[in-house]
């Protein structure tokens, strides 16, 4: 499901709402597509190219008459902070996910955006340690349609001329 999917089939929103391009934008871009194949998910906000499903702005202020319960995957504060006003402000049926792989303290305001999510997931247990609440860590997959050792490996390294 390339581009708009329908939007009342749409379980998980992963919103993209950064203004600049970042390693979250580019890890989303990759993952959507996948994720696409196990579960209904659209990325909303900036930097998303024609080939990642996806939903617009006005399309997701409708779903709040829908009325299922939807999942909403921040990766940034201003993802959490915007799930928080949708949720109670707005009354959007949404549990508030939030991914983390940074591997450093996290500021006061992150502390506080990350005690109102739902639930917490990191990459690794390294990331998880930097979060005061437990975390759920849940890998990087390798997509091994992509990834895959060659068929022939010296013949791999002679065709790129390396050592």
């Amino acid at each position: 499901m390339d581009g708009h999917p329908n939007p009342s089939a749409i379980r998980v929103i992963a919103p993209c709402l950064g203004k600049r391009f970042s390693g979250i934008n580019a890890s989303m871009i990759a993952v959507l597509p996948e994720l696409n194949r196990a579960v209904p998910i659209a990325a909303l906000g900036f930097h998303i190219p024609p080939h990642v499903p996806r939903i617009g702005f006005r399309q997701f202020l409708g779903l709040r008459l829908c009325g299922a319960w939807r999942i909403w995957h921040a990766r940034r504060n201003m993802d959490m902070l915007v799930g928080l006003v949708l949720r109670r402000i707005l009354r959007f049926k949404i549990l508030l996910v939030f991914t983390s792989a940074a591997q450093r303290p996290h500021s006061w305001i992150t502390r506080w955006y990350v005690h109102r999510m739902d639930a917490l997931i990191c990459p690794t247990a390294a990331a998880a340690s930097f979060l005061d609440r437990p975390a759920q860590v849940v890998s990087h997959g390798v997509n091994t349609r992509v990834f895959h050792p060659p068929a022939d490996r010296s013949a791999e390294w002679a065709a790129r001329g390396l050592p």
